[in-house]
């Protein structure tokens, strides 16, 4: 059990260092919530993000015997991280500009409305009530309160993700 302990709070570290801009060190209490919260899905192809998500395993725990199955659904950490990657190499890559996976990442905080919540003001309940409220999808039309606000955009929770990301993308660029 602690060898899985161990490993599990390597791989947090790994994630964590993917979307590192040194504002992390602030936040460590909201990313290990969202590590520790199940990214639960209505819209049937938001299992993609899900699957992004789990593929974030298979890439850190290639070469190391570790069940993966064991360790549970794709997090909500996960599924955002792999989807602040997406839009990076899929959309907006620019070699002068660099990797910027954590912009988009810290960018969904800050959409969802969590970006106040440091570790010298957490709220864990608003952290839990604020995830919900993404995942039932009970956030604004415009998508304020979930992961993509575009003003003026309507009915953004009722599209997955992935095109949530792409309208969000072309409001932007």
């Amino acid at each position: 059990m602690f060898y899985r302990n161990e490993v599990l709070n390597d791989y947090f570290d790994w994630l964590v260092n993917t979307i590192s801009d040194g504002r992390e060190k602030s936040y460590t209490m909201l990313l290990k919530q969202l590590f520790d919260t199940s990214f639960i899905y209505s819209l049937e192809r938001d299992e993609n993000r899900a699957h992004d998500g789990l593929n974030l395993r298979d890439t850190y725990f290639c070469n190391m015997d570790v069940d993966l199955d064991d360790l549970g659904p794709c997090s909500v950490l996960e599924m955002m991280i792999a989807l602040a990657s997406r839009c990076e190499t899929d959309f907006m890559y620019d070699p002068v500009a660099g990797d910027r996976t954590c912009v988009w990442f810290w960018l969904m905080i800050e959409n969802l409305g969590l970006i106040e919540m440091q570790d010298t003001q957490y709220d864990h309940m608003y952290v839990r009530a604020t995830l919900m409220t993404f995942m039932n999808r009970k956030y604004d039309t415009d998508g304020k309160g979930g992961l993509f606000y575009v003003p003026g955009a309507r009915g953004m929770q009722n599209e997955e993700i992935w095109y949530q990301m792409n309208t969000w993308i072309s409001s932007i660029v």
